[in-house]
């Protein structure tokens, strides 16, 4: 697993590898206040993993953790899940904010320190239950609407659906009855993966992770 977290690391880096340095690299002591604060970072990302097990917006059915008891233990203790993901959000903050000063000064990190530092930061989310929102269930609702030919600008996912479909049943009860807010682009992209992936909640959720993980992607790539 290391061994392919560091080809994949390399081989991000290794894009940005014809781009002069800004600056000269970082000395010895520096590279290792970098590391501490990489794994600051990365601490931090875990708990926030680990705290949206019990904390985060798990989806009303075909929770893949339910029944795991290890996995839906944070499920039973909200308070001390609440805690670690608020705390990983902080520690989060406080990296990114340390981080900035190996980008400033006549020493600095190199492109691909910061490529390494960002993959790693994002790693545990990736696997994460979605946080702090269940928007992502209405996306899969007006995705599927507009898979079924309704017009998802017009119905929402209770109409369209109905209360017993397995993607309203996760729409939060304020937004069921809302039409889709976003732009055709959106909704296109929200159709091919509804098609792509069926009823499939979980599967669903992680190709719109990918999605945004593309987008995140291109911006680290046009990054100067």
């Amino acid at each position: 697993m290391a061994a392919r977290h560091h080809t994949l690391s390399s081989s991000i880096a290794s894009l940005h590898g014809d781009e002069q340095a800004v600056g000269s690299p970082l000395n010895d002591t520096e590279l290792t206040a970098l590391q501490r604060t990489r794994l600051f970072g990365a601490t931090g990302t875990v708990l926030m993993a680990i705290g949206a097990l019990g904390a985060g917006a798990r989806p009303v059915v075909q929770d893949p953790t339910f029944g795991v008891r290890l996995l839906n233990l944070p499920s039973r203790i909200q308070t001390v899940s609440l805690t670690m993901t608020s705390t990983g959000a902080v520690m989060m903050a406080l990296a990114w904010l340390m981080l900035g000063r190996f980008a400033l000064g006549n020493r600095r990190m190199s492109r691909g320190d910061l490529d390494r530092t960002l993959l790693l930061w994002i790693v545990p989310l990736l696997i994460a239950p979605p946080m702090y929102s269940k928007d992502v269930y209405s996306y899969l609702a007006q995705s599927q609407i507009s898979l079924e030919g309704l017009d998802p600008y017009r119905v929402g996912p209770a109409s369209g659906l109905g209360l017993s479909h397995v993607f309203t049943l996760s729409v939060p009860t304020l937004w069921r009855e809302t039409p889709a807010p976003y732009g055709p682009l959106f909704l296109w992209i929200g159709r091919g993966i509804s098609a792509l992936t069926g009823e499939n909640i979980v599967a669903a959720v992680l190709c719109h992770r990918l999605v945004e993980l593309v987008g995140v992607a291109l911006i680290v790539w046009a990054t100067p």
